[in-house]
């Protein structure tokens, strides 16, 4: 569902886009992390432990290739977030100082 939501509001095109600048965004990386790491758990623990395929053999190697182009990719993915994150402020956006900020009293 969250999915689709982020989808239908263009969430995915705007941090691409270097439109969506907020911490927020690190949230994509969650799922990547979630898959590589319950991929290799069933992987391991589960089709080898249990002599459905062995370790090393053509399935085992190709799906292990897959589990490391999709943790490249989130760490790519996390690179550019970072870079976006804390990259300079760009010309015309505007930005408050904190200590400008008048109370109220």
């Amino acid at each position: 569902m969250g999915w689709a939501v982020m989808k239908r509001m263009n969430y995915f095109q705007a941090v691409f886009n270097h439109e969506e600048n907020s911490p927020v965004t690190f949230a994509l990386i969650c799922p990547g992390v979630a898959l590589v790491v319950m991929g290799h758990f069933v992987l391991n623990k589960v089709m080898v432990a249990s002599g459905i395929i062995s370790k090393f053999g053509t399935f085992y190697m190709g799906s292990s290739f897959l589990l490391i182009v999709l943790q490249l990719i989130t760490a790519w993915l996390l690179l550019r977030l970072v870079g976006d994150h804390f990259s300079p402020v760009k010309q015309g956006s505007e930005m408050i100082p904190v200590n400008t900020v008048k109370s109220l009293s």
